[in-house]
């Protein structure tokens, strides 16, 4: 069997940014109702909200502008 180690300290574990990314934290029982997408709800605030904004406007320049 094999054993990993995991770093309490290493920061965003792999692929959490998708979630902000995805939008997440604006789903409500509505909206998965409407798209037959229901994520795992976790207490999202609006420190979450605002980080996902960011990361959604970021991913959207480099898309509409390219990175020069």
């Amino acid at each position: 069997m094999a054993r990993y180690i995991v770093c309490v300290c290493a920061g965003v574990p792999h692929g959490r940014d998708v979630d902000y990314l995805i939008g997440y934290p604006f789903y409500n029982d509505t909206l998965g109702n409407i798209t037959g997408i229901v994520p795992e709800q976790t207490d999202w605030t609006y420190i979450d909200r605002n980080v996902s904004e960011f990361v959604q406007d970021t991913f959207m320049n480099f898309t509409k502008y390219g990175s020069d």
